[in-house]
């Protein structure tokens, strides 16, 4: 289980550790693009000083980490996607992991799921953090810069101060609830009255100035082991809301991981992305091969049709999203089968320019898993069904009233999308699906005479 990051107050105390050596080359010309322009900066630094586009990226998020921490930063996790010089891609995997005590229903209260609002503040939405040792992992990798020097910018804004700006201000208005949280936020960001401070308002955070200097100077291992561990786990366990239980144990034994990056070809262009556990780049492929076929380019950005498609084949590409992209340290995930041309062409079929689905639901893919299925009826009978396959034809196992009536049924064609009706017989075995009693519906109907049944399945 993955879980979304909410920023920690971290203990300033560290285990030794030491930074690996580097020779500052020369600058190479760059560009950074960051969501605010003074980690931008941070980024721009690095690269002036000889870095690497790795060596940027990490400054870049450390100086996020100071003026944005509603979003960013060693608190929570990420990916990364990094192609050195034009060489293939490498994808690194540094998402946040539940702790080991977390079941599948974490969520729940009182035998029901919790609502966001009421879910996501406090403990039990804190992952492991992941995004150090992720740098770690790249930096060893790509780095050009020691590991101190990626810190600097950060610890500059962080200790001299920064100003507020508008997106910070609203975010602290709309989400006290998570804002608030701490103490330190409190007193950092809020007001005596409990408001946030204005927009514009110039902030110093000098612990945590503190912390990034010795992060700096003692290494990524000193915030995975020791008291940094602990008192992660101590502010997860204690949390004013939702505490939750996390180990220091959970915290030393977080893992950032290289994953397979995802890559297609979209019309003259190779498309890659961050793989599973990540879900973005699947997603973003399938919109775009899905749309192949089409001339948007004559459309033009204004035409209404052209993002009439566009909208069409998000929600494709994001149904087969929501059904099938997961962890795959838990999951097994059709990747294959998703990115296969076939198939999206096939899933592309489904567009109109003149029409909307109805609906949309996920497609089939090579390698997904079968889906079962079972029906209980009043009077004690039962039905058991199986669908397995692709588009294109596959067998359905039904079996009805358990093993003494198991019948085999080979559809010649799946569709795409849709809830479909098969009735069976229970005198005659099956009915088959060539003669028509295979139709679209939109509920299963109640049973006809001879004790025909009927139900519905999602393709």
């Amino acid at each position: 289980m993955r879980l979304r990051h909410v920023l920690l107050a971290a203990a300033l105390a560290f285990g030794g550790c030491t930074s690996p050596s580097h020779s500052a080359p020369a600058p190479a010309p760059g560009m950074v693009s960051a969501a605010d322009p003074r980690a931008a900066a941070a980024g721009v630094e690095i690269l002036r000083e000889g870095g690497s586009a790795a060596d940027a990226a990490f400054a870049t998020l450390l100086a996020l980490n100071v003026v944005e921490p509603q979003s960013s930063g060693i608190g929570g996790g990420g990916y990364l996607v990094y192609a050195d010089k034009g060489a293939a891609p490498v994808t690194f995997d540094g998402r946040e992991t539940a702790p080991h005590a977390a079941t599948g229903t974490w969520f729940y209260k009182n035998g029901q799921p919790m609502e966001f609002d009421d879910a996501q503040p406090g403990g039990k939405s804190v992952g492991v953090p992941g995004n150090v040792r992720m740098m770690a992992l790249a930096h060893q990798r790509f780095g050009k810069l020691p590991w101190a020097a990626l810190f600097q910018p950060a610890i500059r804004l962080a200790r001299d101060g920064f100003k507020i700006t508008p997106r910070l201000h609203n975010s602290l208005s709309k989400y006290p609830a998570t804002g608030a949280l701490s103490f330190e936020a409190r007193a950092i960001f809020y007001q005596a009255d409990g408001q946030p401070k204005p927009a514009g308002t110039l902030v110093r955070n000098p612990a945590f100035a503190n912390f990034l200097e010795q992060l700096a100077a003692r290494g990524p291992d000193s915030f995975y082991v020791g008291p940094n561990a602990q008192a992660i786990a101590a502010a997860v366990s204690n949390a004013p809301h939702n505490p939750a239980p996390m180990t220091s144990g959970d915290v030393a034994s977080y893992e950032a991981k290289p994953r397979p990056p995802v890559c297609g070809k979209y019309r003259v262009y190779r498309i890659c992305g961050m793989g599973p556990s990540s879900s973005g780049g699947f997603t973003v492929f399938a919109a775009l091969k899905q749309l192949e076929r089409f001339d948007l380019s004559a459309l033009g950005p204004q035409s209404p049709t052209a993002w009439h498609l566009i909208a069409e084949s998000e929600r494709l590409a994001y149904a087969d999203r929501d059904k099938y992209l997961a962890d795959e340290d838990f999951v097994r995930v059709p990747l294959a089968g998703l990115m296969d041309p076939a198939y999206l062409a096939g899933r592309s079929a489904l567009i109109s320019p003149t029409a909307t689905m109805g609906s949309v639901h996920a497609g089939t893919p090579a390698g997904a898993e079968m889906q079962e299925q079972d029906w209980n009826f009043p009077d004690g009978r039962f039905l058991s069904f199986v669908l397995a396959g692709r588009n294109g034809g596959g067998p359905l196992y039904v079996v009805l009233n358990g093993a003494d009536e198991e019948v085999d049924i080979t559809l010649p064609e799946w569709p795409d999308t849709g809830r479909w009706l098969l009735l069976l017989d229970t005198a005659n075995g099956a009915s088959d699906a060539n003669d028509g009693s295979a139709q679209p519906a939109g509920s299963p109907r109640k049973a006809a005479p001879r004790s025909t049944l009927a139900f519905a399945g999602m393709q």
